[in-house]
């Protein structure tokens, strides 16, 4: 059951990307010289973005019903997971269990529909002085939007205060639902929803790694001149540029882009799970165990 609601919602996010690449289209005007002229650059853009976008709440009501009765008959309970906090919605007969199979499609969706935002923002900042002609350079800066205003680093680092003023938005949501315990006093409120934004950052964990491993292969490979490995190939040469004094080659074997890998993991599993240094009973602890200190 939790990979088709999975699959499902990976579905709308597909349909929801489809209307939102396809609103431009709603200002183009073209020089009509008949009144169906007039009418088809605005009606039928119009039509194609409706169609996808109510595609997708569509499906978002679909995921609630087959929560709402697939969760019961398979004991299957859904969940909300955040990294360092997750929440389960149980699945309950009546009314006020499709209302609350509604409320975790719909804020599943908001999550993945921020991770896949977050995924842009960090290819359209490697991206940056790209060639524009690129699709997926343009992709990145669509999605994006108004963010781009920002320097790359701004960018990039203000992204975990975007996400913790998201949960500061959704936690009194989920306290109401009775789905989480009442908040901490405010200062470590926010500290907490700090954590949850740096814990975002670990949603790029796969993108940089699928990027480095990508490009290492395609140094000694050749792909092709697809728009897709020039994409590819420059996003990994910004990756990779910083730590080539470092050394890491050797002979015509260049070895940074998995030392890089390498080093994306280890990191990410210190911020997920810490780390115990042996003989000592101190350690770094992980993020989700930091927000559980911060409730206390």
């Amino acid at each position: 059951m939790a990979w088709l609601d999975s699959l499902l919602n990976l579905a709308c996010l597909l349909l929801g990307w489809a209307a939102w690449s396809l609103r431009g289209e709603l200002k183009q005007r073209g020089r009509p010289a008949t009144l169906a002229g007039t009418l088809r650059p605005v009606l039928v853009p119009t039509a194609r973005v409706w169609f996808w976008a109510l595609g997708a709440v569509g499906l978002l009501g679909l995921r609630a019903l087959l929560v709402w009765h697939g969760g019961r008959a398979s004991e299957w309970v859904p969940r909300l997971d955040l990294g360092v906090v997750s929440v389960a919605f149980p699945v309950l007969p009546g009314w006020s269990g499709l209302g609350l199979a509604m409320v975790h499609a719909v804020l599943s969706f908001g999550v993945l529909c921020t991770g896949f935002w977050l995924w842009m923002v960090l290819l359209d900042g490697l991206a940056e002085g790209g060639p524009a002609v690129n699709p997926f350079v343009q992709m990145a800066r669509s999605v994006v939007g108004p963010w781009r205003r920002w320097p790359v680093p701004v960018r990039l680092l203000g992204t975990p205060l975007v996400v913790a003023a998201l949960w500061l938005g959704m936690e009194p949501v989920l306290v109401a639902l009775r789905l989480l315990p009442e908040p901490a006093p405010w200062p470590a409120r926010m500290l907490q929803a700090l954590v949850v934004g740096l814990n975002a950052w670990l949603v790029w964990k796969p993108l940089l790694t699928g990027l480095l491993l990508l490009y290492w292969l395609n140094l000694y490979i050749y792909f092709g001149s697809h728009p897709f490995w020039e994409f590819v190939g420059w996003c990994g040469r910004r990756l990779v540029a910083p730590w080539r004094r470092l050394g890491f080659q050797i002979r015509q074997l260049d070895l940074t882009p998995l030392v890089l890998v390498a080093g994306v993991w280890g990191v990410s599993h210190v911020a997920e799970h810490g780390i115990l240094f042996r003989g000592l009973d101190r350690g770094i602890p992980g993020l989700a165990e930091v927000y559980v200190m911060l409730a206390r």
